[in-house]
């Protein structure tokens, strides 16, 4: 990834669903983010695993805890914060991201 403080593990690909969707482990360090962009066509899902922090959809704060989920519709911006303890979050992106 582009941002500093941020992994990606691919662990479902469009090769394993028929060019349909991808899902993926995204690690964000503690205090890290990763900043303001938007995916081109596709939408992307948010899954909190673990960690805390925020997700801003343009403009409006979606705190992210264990449990919560977000949908991060296409072409619109958003950012990711992590909070102290670091965010791992399950994102699944239709089109695939790969």
């Amino acid at each position: 990834p582009k941002f500093a403080g941020v992994s990606l593990r691919h662990l479902v690909t469009g090769k394993d669903t028929g060019g349909r969707l991808s899902l993926h482990h995204v690690w964000v360090d503690p205090g890290c983010s990763i900043g303001d962009h938007a995916h081109a066509g596709q939408v992307e899902i948010h899954d909190v695993l673990a960690g805390t922090g925020s997700c801003t959809l343009e403009g409006v704060v979606i705190p992210y805890a264990p449990g919560s989920m977000a949908i991060m519709p296409s072409d619109k911006v958003h950012c990711v914060d992590a909070g102290d303890e670091g965010l791992l979050l399950l994102a699944t992106f239709s089109p695939p991201l790969v």
